[in-house]
């Protein structure tokens, strides 16, 4: 077997004979995932002229984009799906290659725009974290 993949065998309890083989991977890559709950500000609106735009306290209608080498994914937070229904609220993606994963930006419904690149946006991997609108940047 090529040393560059390790292969993953677990010894299943009812059968000690019997091993499992899971999927074969280059030594610290492999898919991973970003979760995120959303929370939005609406004590604190963003004015623009004499206008005023606030988040919902579950920041629906905020846009977030994931950009990755090779391409990028935009999630939206939607309150609900149908008639009398309701959608979770996080937003949820899939990373094929973390090692590609490039920056997150999210536009909160107040129009507010927010920025997690390098590191910042590595450690929301295989995590749900929750981000709170933050009122000090525009």
């Amino acid at each position: 077997m090529d040393q560059s993949h390790a292969r993953k065998e677990a010894v299943l309890p009812s059968d000690q004979s019997r091993v499992r083989k899971e999927a074969v991977l280059p030594h610290g890559a492999g898919p991973a995932f970003i979760r995120l709950t959303l929370r939005g500000r609406p004590d604190a609106p963003f004015a623009v002229g004499d206008r005023k735009f606030a988040s919902t306290a579950d920041a629906v209608g905020a846009r977030v984009t994931l950009f990755a080498r090779g391409g990028l994914q935009v999630r939206e937070v939607q309150g609900g799906m149908g008639f009398a229904s309701q959608s979770e609220y996080a937003v949820m993606f899939g990373v094929p290659d973390p090692t590609a994963l490039e920056k997150i930006t999210i536009r909160w419904p107040s129009g507010r725009m927010e920025e997690r690149s390098g590191d910042a946006a590595k450690a929301l991997l295989n995590e749900h974290s929750t981000i709170t609108e933050r009122v000090d940047e525009v």
